[in-house]
């Protein structure tokens, strides 16, 4: 197993999505990196802005009372949030580079992995673009529409032509997993009668936007 391919990982439980926000902002803001993020409401799913400690969609402050799931991430770090019970939920962080102190005192368990390989992905998102002059949303952002889903306003400083669509990167870490299903990370640590030598997507880490 290639030692040098590491996915860092701190996680905990009992977090609102603020806390949660802010046990990892030490990560997710370094480098001046742009940061964006997912958000999973009963009402609906939209794209945000996360900067100065704050979910911002095309509008202004999102609104977060409602929201039960919540990925926030840049090109070095993701930070995962989902909703368990009353108001309180479980935070992820996961990164290619080694977490920050402030991040690693506030998120107690170790949830790091050791991987064989990565490989870059996308997902295309619903919605094509559309006149964005005649949208009025402010700079930085665009519309995707889509009969199915409506509009998406979406936060890429790209201008999305008419019909263009936008894709969300990703980057996939792969490892060994033995007959069992059980991940492998230690071979000295394993049952050799159940190694097969599959190896399977252990983990995803959201990256970025781009238009298509």
């Amino acid at each position: 197993m290639n030692p040098s391919i590491w996915l860092y990982g701190r996680a905990s439980n009992g977090l609102t999505l603020e806390s949660a926000l802010a046990a990892c902002s030490a990560a997710l803001q370094s480098g001046g990196q742009s940061t964006i993020g997912l958000i999973y409401s009963p009402r609906k799913c939209e794209l945000v802005t996360f900067d100065n400690g704050e979910l911002s969609n095309s509008q202004g402050r999102a609104a977060l009372d409602s929201v039960f799931e919540a990925r926030v991430f840049n090109q070095q770090t993701e930070m995962r949030w989902l909703h368990q019970t009353n108001g309180q939920g479980r935070a992820v962080l996961l990164s290619k580079e080694e977490i920050p102190a402030a991040c690693r005192d506030k998120l107690h368990e170790d949830v790091s992995l050791k991987a064989l390989k990565t490989l870059d992905q996308t997902y295309l998102l619903w919605g094509e673009g559309i006149d964005q002059s005649k949208t009025g949303l402010p700079q930085g952002w665009n519309r995707l529409t889509a009969a199915r889903i409506g509009r998406m306003d979406v936060p890429i400083a790209a201008v999305i032509g008419p019909n263009k669509r936008v894709k969300l990167k990703v980057v996939e870490y792969l490892a060994e997993y033995d007959s069992a299903g059980n991940l492998i990370q230690d071979e000295t640590k394993v049952d050799v009668t159940k190694l097969h030598g599959n190896v399977a997507v252990a983990e995803e880490r959201l990256v970025g936007l781009e238009v298509a």
